[in-house]
């Protein structure tokens, strides 16, 4: 069951990766333009949410999962706004792995605040995942001439904010063990749809008129769903499959798969140093998670 579940998740990582990247290129460049993305985004996710809700595993409604799941909506709407802008400077390998080192947040936050401990291994692992960086970040300067601080500081946004929602998901198991994972799902996807579609409301047309592109609505369901899936299927792996195993084979995997769709799908080219420092960027999210 649990080979089941991860080769599920990788699959849905798989989908939400080639949206990403097909999203990207239609990504709207006005405020008003991308609430209107965001909006559809997180409400078809929310919608799907929401069936499940209504198919009675509802579980009991607390404070504590909503604020938690608010903390979640943010956290996931800076995910797709930092990965959609950095997919248009960058390539899809180095947004897939920046998005994956999000993990190394939890480990850290788990010595601090969740009495859990770190070897010297493990800070090893978080070393090799910052070399691997740069290799990556230098093949990525000489392939796009678009590449920038602001596409670096993108990528750390995707870091940081990825690894900002698995941090919330570890501490509504921590802090509140009997909350509902549906629940905490719908508001984490229903929040941020409210506030996009109130802001629309209220700004009329001053935040300028522009149309979401006809090509965009397919992608932007479609990884509407994927993210959806992917929320329900990790926390129902968990029972199956242990932790390091979970976080560390699936999305190695998908960064796997990310280049292989930039190269064959996308035209991006690779280098030895991005091939290079996808390899030790796997190796290292193997090692955080896995050293003992």
């Amino acid at each position: 069951m649990g080979a089941f579940y991860m080769m599920m998740i990788l699959g849905m990582q798989i989908i939400q990766t080639y949206f990403s990247k097909k999203a990207s290129s239609m990504f709207p460049t006005s405020l008003n333009g991308r609430a209107k993305y965001m909006a559809l985004l997180f409400g078809c996710s929310s919608l799907l949410a929401l069936l499940l809700l209504v198919g009675g595993t509802q579980g009991q409604f607390d404070w504590l999962t909503v604020a938690l799941a608010t903390a979640a909506g943010i956290t996931l709407v800076a995910v797709q706004f930092c990965k959609l802008l950095a997919m248009q400077n960058g390539t899809m390998v180095i947004t897939s792995v920046f998005s994956t080192a999000g993990l190394i947040i939890p480990c850290v936050c788990g010595v601090l605040f969740f009495e859990e401990t770190m070897t010297v291994g493990q800070w090893g692992g978080i070393a090799v995942f910052i070399f691997a960086s740069f290799l990556l970040i230098s093949s990525a300067k000489n392939i796009y001439s678009s590449f920038s601080w602001k596409t670096i500081f993108l990528l750390l946004g995707v870091f940081i904010a990825n690894g900002g929602t698995m941090l919330c998901q570890k501490a509504l198991t921590y802090v509140n063990p009997e909350g509902s994972v549906t629940l905490f799902s719908f508001f984490s996807f229903a929040v941020p749809a409210v506030a996009f579609g109130a802001y629309l409301l209220i700004a009329g047309e001053k935040g300028g008129q522009e149309k979401l592109e006809k090509g965009l609505y397919a992608p932007a369901v479609l990884l509407a769903a994927a993210m959806f899936v992917i929320n329900q299927l990790v926390t129902m792996a968990t029972s199956y499959v242990p932790t390091a195993i979970l976080f560390t084979v699936p999305n190695g995997a998908n960064n796997i798969f990310a280049a292989l769709m930039a190269a064959v799908l996308f035209k991006e080219k690779l280098t030895v140093r991005s091939v290079l420092g996808l390899v030790l960027s796997i190796i290292s999210f193997v090692w955080v998670r896995n050293v003992l």
